[in-house]
């Protein structure tokens, strides 16, 4: 083979630089041989449609079927090669993919395989990459350092659209494998027929129509886990290759909405693979050596969205994310350009090292990789993919790093001795590039400790670029270095420079200038907010002389014993200005301002004038987790819910809206106790229930909705019927009290007729107390029968009509008889409807319900 097929090649393998370094540990998964292991014997016959005896064959039936003779049929020659490598090391496969740019499968390409068969050739393989299967042009020269084996001819028709033949769109990558001389092609006229012939002859085809023409696209996307929610994001620059047995298609690239344009034409079910992969970078599948997703037997254009549900294809989206970023989508640093091709191997259900790190970069390869990024955060947690996303910006930036010094002083030596520059840099650059691609996250980055510092976010809060720290690290050695580059860039005060290289290891997500967050995220009026100073300054000994807000329209609830974090709850929606004086042990001094809006907290609305026995709906004005209660000021105290003032629909605080009914007038507020945002608020809504005549008045005179208690007791030898108002218990100075008859016969209704313009002023019906000719009581309309009045004023008053809230209410009659003689005949009202024939001790009672006289509320 030529020497210019061969890759640099390096003899030491030094690990350069990881997310947390430690010792990395030669460990591998293994595979075992057993029942899924898949061999050609075990597949579909191999039947090429497109191998070269077969189009010759089809093509001699056609031209036969048309009228021709068969010794008249054109001899075609071979277009293609279909062949098998195997690669017995790394510097071979980069070989073939790299210098020689052929597009390898692990598998056969001749016949119609399930993803599963695909799969299972990808796992189960000899030697390190296994056989590795493609189409050539026939005039192709074959490397000399490679194993390889010819398989077959193949024709291939030239086409206008697609086709081995189409021009390479990406410079990058070189041309594509061009087409052999084509001598005696069949005419396009003929092609379709000749097609169907083949593939039927293969096997391939039933009923002797050949399928529609599909033509192959592809929409890439990835819904990737973050702190805030999901979000979807187009995958650029992902290869997508579309084939039908050998007859491969146009490769093509997604573009910045995740689009492929046009595949190619088909005439048989597409297999799409889609291969994690720009013209610098190809992601591995740990040990394996492609990242792919296998999609067989399509018919349409592919339309992908990969979700974390999907642990391995998710790991591989979300490394390919960062990588693309990096090197197409950026400006802010040096695209790595040391290698030719970056090999990043997605280790997405490994967790096969020791400590707590999640990526390494490797100097010179190593096992054939550069970078290596593990899908576990630990044996049996998977890593969360937007962190899989950071670790890889990481560690690319230790390759721009790398390759700017390789390429500056064509030695590592001895500017990467100071692991802790090198990883503060990487840090800095992890931490800038994720919270672009996810913003409005808050220090996204793992914690700074050790080597692993917070220096060069602090500067490029403090106002440097990402391109400054490239530039000052590229001219240091070591952090004492790096901290006069800095300096002497004069871009930040010195105070401020000095300050942050003293404290390397604390959070500088901030300015220290703006150095006051609020521990809530968003503000509300009402609401106790904790506002506190960087924890860079306070955990390392800073001082805060005084607080200030402007303006003025708080109110201070705490302020903590280190003067660190104050607690204050605003009353008005608007801005404020938060400042307060530090001083740090160094002796330098300045203020801290933050300034932020407040917004309105949640409101309350409803009727704040509710009549009596009207229902009322209050709800909030957005969403809550919380409980409401009902009460009023009494001496300046706020008394909770009142049994026998307010009926609540189902006795529900927790329900939304809430459903009230008002007993009695006066004032009184709703109160809801809400969690939201991470915040606790009490919101009160006052409201006043009008009376509905007098207001200074002795209680039974005072219009309301009353408690109606059922009672009958024993005098003189005959029963009677009696109700009063707020009857908990039956009075004790009454004699001869036989039975309580309990809720079941008392209800809440009207005591007295409210105004007229109430709401439900025609819908009720006075009650009275009367008497009949045979000295029974009871109560009923005064016009029944023969039923007399105790008196012309009525009880109470109930509804004709049922209304919110309401239930019926019953006059019902019990008759005791003992040994046939009635002892007791009672008239009395009940919410039960039930009518029984009962035994007793000495006779039989009997319950009748003489009729359904109205509605009430229940207790």
């Amino acid at each position: 083979m030529k020497k210019n097929y061969m890759l640099v090649v390096y003899l030491f393998f030094m690990l350069l630089g990881c997310t947390k370094v430690e010792e990395q540990i030669d460990c591998k998964r293994t595979d075992t041989e057993d029942e899924y292991m898949v061999t050609r014997a075990a597949m579909l016959p191999s039947s090429n449609p497109y191998s070269l005896e077969n189009i010759q064959n089809a093509y001699r039936e056609v031209r036969v079927a048309s009228g021709h003779s068969a010794a008249s049929t054109p001899t075609l020659k071979a277009t293609h090669k279909y062949v098998k490598f195997l690669p017995q090391d790394t510097v071979q496969m980069y070989i073939l993919r790299d210098s020689l740019r052929l597009t390898l499968f692990s598998y056969p390409l001749d016949v119609d395989l399930t993803v599963e068969q695909m799969e299972s050739y990808r796992q189960h393989k000899d030697g390190l990459y296994g056989w590795q299967y493609t189409v050539v042009p026939v005039d192709f020269q074959f490397p000399t350092e490679v194993r390889y084996a010819e398989l077959g001819s193949l024709y291939m028709q030239q086409r206008t659209k697609g086709g081995w033949g189409t021009p390479q769109t990406r410079e990058t990558e070189g041309p594509l494998r061009i087409i052999g001389g084509q001598t005696n092609q069949i005419p396009d006229s003929q092609w379709d027929s000749v097609l169907k012939q083949s593939m039927g002859s293969a096997g391939y085809l039933t009923g002797g129509i050949l399928p529609q023409v599909w033509t192959a696209k592809a929409k890439i996307m990835y819904t990737g886990d973050n702190l805030s929610g999901n979000k979807t994001f187009p995958l650029e620059n992902v290869r997508v290759i579309a084939r039908s047995f050998t007859d491969i298609q146009c490769e093509g690239y997604t573009d910045a909405a995740g689009e492929t344009p046009d595949l190619g034409e088909f005439r048989y079910p597409i297999s799409y693979e889609i291969r994690f992969e720009g013209p610098e970078w190809i992601l591995k599948d740990g040990e394996y050596d492609a990242a792919v997703i296998h999609k067989a037997r399509q018919k349409a254009p592919l339309n992908l969205t990969i979700t974390t549900d999907d642990d391995r294809s998710s790991a591989f989206a979300a490394v390919h994310f960062g990588v693309n970023y990096i090197f197409h989508r950026q400006s802010e640093i040096a695209v790595p350009t040391h290698r030719n091709l970056y090999n990043v191997a997605v280790l997405w259900d490994d967790y096969c090292h020791t400590g707590n790190w999640s990526g390494v970069f490797y100097a010179a390869r190593h096992n054939g990789n550069d970078i290596n990024v593990w899908g576990k955060a630990g044996v049996n947690h998977k890593q969360e993919r937007y962190l899989m996303t950071s670790t890889i910006l990481h560690e690319i930036v230790h390759a721009s790093h790398y390759s700017n010094v390789m390429t500056v002083y064509n030695s590592y030596e001895p500017y990467f001795t100071d692991d802790i520059l090198i990883e503060s840099y990487a840090c800095a650059g992890e931490s800038f590039f994720i919270n672009y691609l996810y913003p409005g996250y808050l220090n996204i980055c793992p914690d700074y400790h050790d080597k692993y510092t917070g220096v060069g976010e602090g500067l490029i809060v403090h106002g440097l670029t990402l391109h400054n720290l490239e530039f000052t690290v590229l001219q240091s050695k070591n952090m004492q270095e790096w901290q006069e580059n800095i300096l002497r860039l004069g871009r930040i005060p010195g105070e401020i420079v000095d300050l942050i290289f003293s404290y390397p290891v604390g959070d500088w997500h901030k300015n220290i200038y703006e150095g006051i967050y609020c521990m809530n995220e968003v503000g509300y009026t009402n609401v106790v907010l904790p506002f506190k100073v960087l924890d860079v300054l306070s955990d390392n000994g800073a001082t805060i002389a005084d607080w200030k807000i402007v303006p003025s329209t708080y109110e201070l609830k705490k302020v903590s014993e280190e003067n660190d974090y104050i607690e204050v709850v605003f009353k008005e929606a608007g801005n404020y200005t938060l400042s307060c004086h530090v001083v740090v042990p160094s002796g330098f001094q300045f203020t801290a301002k933050e300034t932020f809006y407040i917004h309105a907290g949640p409101e309350i609305t409803g009727d704040n004038a509710p009549r009596i026995g009207c229902p009322a709906m209050y709800q909030v004005s957005f969403p809550f987790d919380g409980c409401w209660s009902v009460g009023r000021y009494v001496q300046g105290k706020y008394v909770g819910y009142e049994k026998d003032r307010v009926l609540v629909a189902n006795n529900n605080f927790n329900a939304h809206p809430l459903n009230v009914i008002f007993m009695c007038p006066g004032e009184y507020v709703i109160r809801g106790e809400m969690k939201y945002e991470d915040n606790h608020a009490v919101v009160e809504y006052p409201i006043t229930v009008p009376y509905e005549g007098v207001s200074v008045a002795p209680a039974e005179a005072i219009v309301g909705v009353k408690k109606v208690s059922a009672w009958f007791g024993q005098e003189s030898a005959s029963a009677e019927h009696r109700v009063t108002e707020y009857m908990e218990i039956i009075p004790s100075e009454r004699s001869g009290i036989s039975l309580y008859m309990g809720d079941m016969h008392s209800f809440r209704t009207f005591n007295k007729l409210p105004k007229t313009d109430h709401p439900y002023y025609g819908n009720l019906v006075p009650i009275y107390h009367v008497r009949s000719s045979d000295g029974k009581y009871g109560y009923n309309n005064i016009s029944v029968e023969t039923w007399t009045p105790v008196s012309t004023t009525p009880v109470f008053y109930i509804f004709r009509a049922q209304v919110p809230g309401s239930v019926p209410v019953y006059q019902v009659r019990e008759v005791i008889k003992i040994n046939g003689q009635t002892v007791y005949d009672y008239v009395y009202l009940s919410r039960s409807a039930e009518a029984y024939d009962e035994p007793t001790v000495s006779g039989i009672k009997t319950r009748t319900v003489v009729k359904r006289i109205g509605y009430v509320f229940p207790l």
